[in-house]
């Protein structure tokens, strides 16, 4: 049964590993009408223990978010089998999907199995799934809500009129979602310095949590990034952008991994760039002063810590 439901999420092989299994697919068919799924097939199974072997057919049908409905059992030969397969998907067809419970009920009786009855991690991915899509449809439908009125939102409080709690709650979610996306992706230095300003503005609350976890990880990456290549200015550029970001926001961000990494080139490797600096190499003296601005962000008297 975990095969048959995850076969409505993945394209499996001809043969797969599920577990301590080896799923070998005979026959593999699926329809859908809308968001309702149908999947039925026959497989041999496996265990890579026992080595016992055992030919199965399996049907199952996704109503909808979680609700799943399941049957499994022997095979018992190519004509009931066909015959099977040919009333449920016949009653799938016709979108009479009580039918098809029913004759799932018929040819499987009691054992039907639902989402609960999956291999925990596979239970989760799939929640995952389902609750992926749903938000994208959240997503829209916020979004459309946000942009659609952002500009009457913006009259409204130029005329010292209190928004309605809807629209704030549209820019609340688009907002938090765009500034996650923005630190995640190729950094945007426009929409990054955008989107803070608009938190501000609607005095909104930020997803502290998420977007620290995301902030802290991007700058340590950004950071590694930057010791291993110190002549490349762009990623030191990164940096800053999103050390503003991040202090615009009311948002405690963790930067001691960054500071140790910016610690480090500050005795080794900082030395080199201000001689060749003191030298007249104006490409030098250009990185140390976007690293003298780096080490200020990252709260370190420069003056101390720099030769």
């Amino acid at each position: 049964m975990h095969y048959a439901i995850s076969s409505l999420f993945e394209d499996y092989p001809e043969r797969v590993g599920v577990y301590c299994y080896d799923v070998k697919k005979e026959d593999h068919k699926e329809v859908k009408a809308g968001k309702i799924k149908l999947a039925i097939g026959r497989v041999q199974v496996s265990s890579q223990i026992t080595r016992e072997s055992e030919r199965v057919t399996f049907s199952v049908l996704h109503l909808g978010n979680h609700d799943f409905n399941g049957g499994v059992r022997q095979f018992l030969g190519d004509e009931a089998y066909q015959m099977m397969v040919e009333e449920i998907v016949t009653a799938f067809e016709k979108g009479a999907f009580a039918e098809v419970v029913r004759l799932m009920d018929k040819h499987f009786g009691m054992h039907s199995y639902s989402l609960k009855d999956l291999f925990k991690d596979e239970q989760r991915k799939i929640l995952n799934l389902l609750l992926r899509e749903t938000m994208k449809e959240f997503e829209s439908d916020y979004r459309q809500l946000y942009e659609d009125n952002r500009i009457l939102m913006g009259f409204l409080y130029e005329a010292g009129i209190p928004i309605p709690r809807p629209f704030l709650v549209a820019a609340e979610f688009t907002l938090n979602l765009d500034a996650k996306r923005a630190l995640e992706g190729e950094i945007d230095v426009e929409k990054i310095q955008n989107i803070p300003r608009d938190i501000q503005k609607w005095n909104i609350l930020v997803d502290t949590v998420g977007i620290e976890f995301i902030l802290r990880h991007r700058t340590e990456q950004e950071m590694d990034k930057f010791f291993e290549n110190p002549s490349d200015l762009s990623t030191l550029e990164k940096m800053e952008k999103i050390l503003d970001m991040a202090f615009s926001l009311p948002i405690e961000l963790n930067l001691w991994e960054v500071q140790n990494i910016y610690h480090k080139m500050a005795s080794t490797i900082y030395g080199d760039y201000h001689s060749k600096a003191m030298q007249g190499d104006e490409q030098a003296s250009l990185w140390t002063e976007k690293f003298k601005s780096l080490g200020q962000k990252l709260s370190f008297n420069v003056g101390a810590i720099l030769p």
